[in-house]
């Protein structure tokens, strides 16, 4: 659901959000800073996600499964990860 919504607002803005709010049932993308540094961190239904920019076109998005390791989300291979420590 992350994924649709991020590409929906790149199609429909023509570039990628900065950071992301989970606030209630919707998302809503901030775009005021233009900063890959920033990391979005969103609680949904019990699971920590994080989101960030990498450049222009390319973001990822990852979340834990338990401490030193996490699924990754690359926007340029549209594929997940497992990382482990």
């Amino acid at each position: 659901m992350i994924i649709e919504r991020i590409e929906k607002y790149k199609k429909d803005s023509g570039h990628l959000p900065d950071q992301i709010n989970y606030i209630g049932s919707k998302y809503e993308f901030l775009d005021f800073q233009n900063d890959s540094t920033v990391v979005s961190v969103l609680e949904i239904d019990g699971e920590v996600f994080c989101y960030q920019r990498l450049d222009s076109i390319n973001y990822t998005i990852w979340f834990g499964t338990t401490l030193g390791e996490g699924v990754y989300y690359y926007s340029d291979t549209k594929e997940w990860e497992d990382k482990m420590k």
